[in-house]
């Protein structure tokens, strides 16, 4: 399956998730998952499900659109979000981190040898909201 299409202006953090504040180590939009590079002075960049060192591990995801180098708003796991897309329909449905850089999918199916099985949260009832959590980060297939 393709990832799924997010609209920056519609990512919006829900009540009681706390928004915290990073520097882009890339240009990095509104509803891509990131990690933190220890080598570039922890500044965020996008997590890649088939990336290499730190880059496959899902840290948190973003809730503002930076560009390099400027500030980056972000939500650590067990935040919910709102991220309007009609990928998100369905209650229940398990998001997982793609092998394009930042993206997610609703399916695991495209995963291949060599890349990192990242399960980052799953679609809560009424849809549109994911609720973020890596379940399951880090796993090699």
């Amino acid at each position: 399956m393709a990832d799924i299409t997010v609209t920056p202006a519609e990512v919006i953090p829900q009540n009681g998730s706390d928004v915290k504040w990073g520097t882009a180590g890339e240009d990095i939009d509104a509803g891509e998952f990131i990690y933190f590079d220890a080598a570039d002075n922890g500044k965020a960049k996008l997590a890649d499900a088939n990336g290499t060192g730190a880059a496959h591990t899902v840290q948190a995801l973003a809730v503002t659109t930076s560009a390099d180098d400027q500030p980056l708003g972000y939500v650590l796991p067990g935040a919910e979000v709102q991220m309007d897309t009609s990928a998100f329909a369905t209650a229940g449905l398990p998001v997982f981190l793609s092998a394009n850089p930042g993206k997610c999918s609703v399916t695991a199916a495209d995963y291949t040898t060599g890349w990192y099985y990242n399960h980052l949260g799953v679609v809560k009832a009424g849809g549109k909201i994911l609720q973020f959590g890596a379940l399951s980060a880090d796993t090699a297939k």
